[in-house]
């Protein structure tokens, strides 16, 4: 077996074909989500979503126990929460500062994402933004990723549900990012608005909007609009529309990580001394790649416990399996060229290598 030597960059030989994201990989969170911070509201189960979040209520209404309505189901098929019928707004149950909040969705209907809303008024849209939800591709200020109402989406960038074509029917990837006064929305991975509150730009796009003159939206105080904006409030879902609304790889993060820009996917590894001096020297075999296997060996150092395939994405393509003594892992079925994260971790540490597999 012919051994070669790799650093940062290892140049692998392997068959040509698509790699598509696995089941494993939905409703998790990636090894970047994990050491950011980010937590799951979502993790296949109807429980998780009943934990956190609740039907809507106002202040002055009961709370029906933080019960959540019986027309959201999970469908075990698409491991997706699903809408079945027309039913209340719901809101998380803990109210979220900054945050970013991520999840791919399909919707055949007009529906829509709260966030930074009080229980005051009679609906969340009365007090939070709208981050727009609609079927829709034509230039309009309620299309998705708009401000509703307020700011439409500077692109379009939204996959169309084809009722023609059901099965061939595209996710898409929601990111809200709020941060003190400024907010960004992305879908599928672009920027669509990015605003601040309460600045002349926004006072000027409100005037416009439906919300004008019958709402507070946004307004600290109700009714006030020199008492500032609403920072900290509930986030949740439309759902009084109905139609198919599903909704996978639910998940925020409210640390201090939070940060506007494209989602870093790549780990952040920070080693002390006594790590950089236990990393094993990294290495592969050549044997077994047109079969979509790939081979690594670890020689010196602290041994290898656990190890995966992390694609630029942020999505873990393989968990590897690592041998009795840590010194070799193995991958099945990787097949795609292109560039990988290997991250593997010892008793000491957890290290992070980008790789070229061609």
């Amino acid at each position: 077996m012919k051994k070669s030597r790799m650093l940062a960059v290892l140049p692998l030989l392997a068959a040509s074909a698509g790699l598509a994201q696995t089941d494993a990989d939905i409703n998790k969170l990636t090894p970047a989500e994990t050491q950011q911070g980010f937590s799951l509201l979502f993790d296949g189960t109807l429980q998780s979503f009943k934990d956190n979040f609740q039907d809507y209520k106002q202040e002055n209404t009961p709370t029906n126990n933080g019960g959540l309505s019986g027309q959201w189901d999970v469908d075990n098929n698409l491991k997706a929460i699903i809408l079945k019928a027309n039913t209340t707004d719901i809101r998380s149950k803990k109210m979220y500062k900054d945050f970013d909040w991520r999840f791919d969705y399909r919707c055949d209907n007009n529906q829509g994402v709260f966030y930074r809303f009080l229980t005051r008024n009679g609906a969340p849209y009365e007090s939070g933004v709208e981050f727009a939800i609609d079927n829709r591709t034509d230039p309009c200020s309620v299309c998705p990723g708009a401000v509703y109402d307020v700011f439409p989406p500077t692109k379009n960038a939204y996959n169309f549900w084809d009722n023609n074509n059901v099965a061939g029917n595209k996710w898409n990837t929601l990111r809200l990012v709020a941060k003190g006064d400024s907010v960004e929305h992305w879908l599928n991975g672009q920027l669509v608005n990015a605003f601040t509150y309460h600045n002349k730009r926004w006072w000027d796009a409100y005037n416009k909007s439906k919300w004008s003159s019958a709402s507070s939206m946004s307004v600290s105080k109700q009714g006030d609009r020199s008492s500032g904006p609403i920072l900290d409030g509930f986030i949740g879902l439309q759902s009084n529309h109905g139609g198919k609304w599903q909704i996978r790889n639910f998940k925020i993060n409210t640390t201090a990580t939070v940060a506007f820009g494209p989602i870093k996917t790549e780990p952040v590894v920070s080693l002390s001394v006594k790590a950089l001096a236990a990393r094993p020297k990294l290495g592969f075999s050549s044997s077994g790649f047109g079969s979509g296997k790939v081979s690594f060996f670890f020689e010196g150092g602290s041994p290898v416990k656990k190890a995966n395939l992390v694609s630029l994405a942020g999505k873990t393509v393989a968990d590897l399996n690592v041998s009795s003594e840590g010194r070799s892992a193995t991958a099945n079925q990787i097949s795609q060229v292109g560039s990988y994260f290997l991250v593997y971790q010892t008793e000491i540490a957890t290290y992070s290598e980008k790789i070229s597999l061609f």
